[in-house]
């Protein structure tokens, strides 16, 4: 018995040196450690050519550089053979742009403007100069002579005033204007910051271009922005003029079958476009916003209305659900929907076909299919008596003999 003791006393023994020891060697670990970080900056520090700028106590680490610029979307997000007009791009960290790269040859486009919000900070500077500016504008007027300003002292007075009165320039009027400028656009708080800068350039495109997809991209000193899709058409081009502030009555709550919903007083809503067929529709949908153009049909026409939304901007990292879903309805003269599309079998972007019934007017709408919308859902819409291919088969071709496809 009192072996087992003296055997179980001898192992708690070893097991408390053993906690002991390795309690000593995590000590020595961290002290080591500890030193390692001590030493390696200043070694860092000591070496030629390195240069570690010291930070004092409070002061933040300097900034990452800008990021890598990138663009949002393209409005218009294409134009005809042989036009010239402006394009807006919205995107992020778009300083210093100076240069339009578009795929292909027969396309020219130049910088025009950048513009990108104001901080809060740089909001509040501005008020503050353009404070002083007024300030020294209001001191020099009041010493013009009688009928200019308030001056009336006698030439001695004025003598030994005019040293010390500001004098108002050419240069402090252009300044001046420049402030009122740029706060005439104050920061929107709520503005998304990946589409928030603009840029707008003037793009040319040759007669005889090759129509089809082509990629956009902007160049600053930072780099090239990623590609969008710019589209060259052969049709006439209308660009639907967004009113900013205004809204459209969202229709989810009228009957089907009716353009404004029965039993209520219809609302004001933006004006209808008005275009001629064959054409291409261009726009942007804002929160709430619906579209509506307005054309004239005949009977027996088979109209095809192709729009494209998801084929420009495939996905918006930012927006749930994370692309822009829209939707397609046509309308009669007396306001019944005739037909109506928010996809094309495996296709996202809504197709839809029409054999018109009876001569008259026509309204093409379209819309987010949850009332979505910001400036980054651009579409553009194909409409008329216009080809579509629906299928083909067979889908391959043998290398060895002739076939004929059904098209």
């Amino acid at each position: 018995m009192g072996n087992i003791k003296r055997w179980q006393r001898t192992v708690r023994r070893r097991k408390t040196e053993d906690r002991s020891q390795k309690s000593d060697i995590c000590t020595l670990s961290s002290v080591l450690c500890l030193g390692v970080l001590a030493i390696v900056p200043a070694a860092w520090a000591a070496m030629p050519g390195a240069r570690v700028p010291p930070l004092s106590r409070g002061q933040a680490p300097p900034l990452r550089r800008q990021g890598n610029p990138r663009i949002g979307y393209v409005y218009p997000a294409g134009g005809q053979q042989g036009a010239t007009f402006q394009v807006v791009i919205g995107g992020q960290y778009l300083d210093g742009v100076s240069n339009v790269y578009v795929s292909g040859a027969g396309i020219q486009a130049t910088v025009l403007e950048h513009n990108k919000p104001l901080t809060q900070r740089e909001f509040t500077l501005l008020r503050e100069k353009l404070k002083e500016l007024q300030q020294k504008r209001l001191a020099a007027t009041a010493r013009l002579p009688d009928g200019q300003g308030n001056s009336n002292k006698a030439g001695e007075q004025e003598g030994a005033q005019d040293s010390t009165t500001p004098q108002w320039t050419a240069e402090d009027e252009q300044m001046l204007a420049e402030i009122k400028k740029k706060l005439a656009n104050p920061p929107n708080r709520q503005a998304n910051p990946v589409i928030a800068e603009t840029v707008t350039i003037q793009v040319t495109i040759a007669p005889d271009v090759e129509p089809g997809e082509r990629e956009l991209r902007l160049g600053t000193p930072s780099g090239l922005s990623n590609p969008l899709v710019f589209c060259i058409g052969q049709l006439a081009e209308f660009s639907e003029k967004e009113q900013k502030g205004s809204t459209t009555p969202a229709l989810g709550s009228r009957p089907a079958g009716s353009l404004v919903g029965a039993g209520s007083a219809p609302a004001q809503p933006e004006p209808v476009m008005s275009i001629t067929l064959p054409a291409i529709v261009n726009g942007q949908i804002l929160p709430g916003d619906v579209d509506r153009f307005r054309f004239e049909a005949r009977k027996g026409q088979q109209l095809v209305v192709a729009a494209s939304a998801r084929e420009l901007i495939p996905y918006l990292a930012d927006a749930v659900p994370g692309w822009f879903q829209a939707t397609l309805a046509l309308y009669d003269a007396n306001g019944n929907e005739v037909a109506y599309a928010d996809d094309y079998r495996f296709h996202p972007d809504p197709v839809l076909f029409y054999e018109v019934a009876q001569d008259g007017e026509y309204v093409l709408e379209i819309k987010d299919a949850i009332y979505r919308g910001r400036e980054d859902f651009v579409y553009r819409i194909a409409l008329g008596e216009l080809p579509f291919v629906t299928s083909i088969f067979p889908r391959t071709n043998c290398r060895s003999g002739p076939n004929s496809p059904r098209i």
